[in-house]
């Protein structure tokens, strides 16, 4: 989001963060977009092989 955050401010278009909608607004010659961004991501088990793979690779590993 900063890349282009930085990239749209060095065309000139006017830049404002709604932090309550945790959105960002962009806004040129009577024109605006707004954009945001989320994380998206499926928390699950590994299977027991799976977990044994990674149970080799770092002794650590989580379950998930």
């Amino acid at each position: 989001m900063d890349t282009l955050a930085k990239a749209l401010e060095g065309e000139d278009f006017r830049l404002r963060v709604d932090t309550e909608r945790k959105i960002l607004e962009a806004a040129k010659d009577g024109e605006g977009i707004s954009f945001h961004l989320r994380e998206g991501y499926t928390k699950r088990a590994f299977s027991p092989a799976e977990l044994k793979v990674k149970r080799e690779e770092a002794s650590w590993a989580s379950d998930h």
